[in-house]
């Protein structure tokens, strides 16, 4: 069978021919490549609508959610962070905002990323949460990794970063086009760490 044939075919059986092996498909063309993050396959666990994934990444607990947002994939995501923060800390009955213990801005391959790190509750009954943020065109991708306790151990920061290096984004439509720019720090680079690494 000829190549022109081969991908007629993927292309009627639904196959991407662009997955890497290892990797769960979210919409908008977005995967998470639990290998790279430590992750065998079988320890992922798709939501029954297919828009997020859980899963357990050594002691830490991982969402990752793709959602329709009307950006692009060039918007800084400092001004849908901001938005998405007083929303969690309303949701929440927080009205002094989120309990941060950190505030970041990351590098992706292509993008910035924003996160934020915030403790709930008190106590044995606390949790540290580090929620980022990145924008493709017309979705967001959220990632948040759980631990328990009120501290952001470097630990837990090495294995967000090996969750968000796990991500594969679709190229930005139109890369060379800008939005307005926030006045956040130039993004750092990640960090990863598999779990147990």
């Amino acid at each position: 069978m000829k190549l022109p044939a081969v991908l007629a075919l993927a292309l009627i059986v639904g196959l991407d021919l662009r997955a890497e092996e290892g990797c769960t498909a979210l919409p908008s063309g977005v995967a998470f490549c639990g290998a790279a993050a430590g992750l065998a396959p079988d320890a992922i666990e798709q939501t029954p609508d297919g828009t997020a994934l859980l899963a357990a990444l050594g002691p830490y607990g991982l969402r990752v959610e793709v959602a329709v947002l009307s950006a692009s994939a060039t918007t800084d995501p400092w001004f849908v962070r901001r938005e998405l923060d007083a929303f969690l800390a309303a949701e929440r009955g927080l009205t002094e905002g989120l309990p941060e213990l950190a505030r970041d801005r990351v590098a992706l391959t292509d993008r910035a990323a924003e996160q934020v790190v915030y403790a709930l509750g008190d106590g044995d009954e606390a949790v540290t949460v580090a929620d980022t943020v990145v924008l493709g065109d017309g979705f967001a991708v959220y990632v948040l990794t759980y631990d328990t306790g009120a501290a952001f151990t470097a630990d837990h920061a090495r294995t967000h970063d090996a969750a968000l290096a796990a991500l594969r984004l679709p190229p930005p439509r139109d890369p060379d086009l800008w939005t307005v720019p926030s006045d956040r720090p130039d993004p750092r680079p990640l960090n990863p760490m598999p779990p147990g690494g």
